[in-house]
């Protein structure tokens, strides 16, 4: 990656283009004068921020930034939602009511579950029609 800084000036301010790979930094002094200028991978930029001193520092809002920030929320959802598939599937594994339920066919963990946890075993019907009703 390429990257020229004047290290005789601390930036003042660090500006930031936001690319879906690449980042763009320019950093001004407080007379506005460029004393950096720097092209950064994805995995380059927080080291390259960390060894900045400290300063104001502005992004664009821009798609490439909405983009950014889409990918790395989707991952922490696709994350959350596979810890919770695990438990729900270990909690359906231990329960009785739940393996009964899933030999139905169509109906998996995430039903079964979702019955169980609604009506319990189903004590509180006469019969499976009043369930259905």
């Amino acid at each position: 990656m390429s990257s020229h800084q004047n290290t005789s000036k601390a930036p003042a301010v660090v500006g930031i283009d936001i690319g879906k790979s690449t980042f763009h930094l320019i950093g001004q002094d407080t007379r506005g004068k460029i004393v950096m200028r720097a092209r950064v991978s994805r995995g380059q930029l927080f080291e390259r921020l960390a060894n900045t001193p400290k300063c104001m520092i502005g992004m664009e809002a821009g798609a490439g930034a909405h983009h950014v920030a889409l990918v790395a929320e989707w991952r922490d959802l696709e994350q959350r939602i596979e810890l919770l598939t695990e438990d729900i599937e270990a909690l359906t594994a231990d329960d009785e009511s739940c393996r009964r339920l899933m030999t139905i066919p169509g109906i998996g963990v995430i039903t079964s579950s979702a019955v169980v946890a609604a009506i319990g075993t189903g004590g509180g019907f006469r019969q499976g029609r009043d369930f259905a009703a």
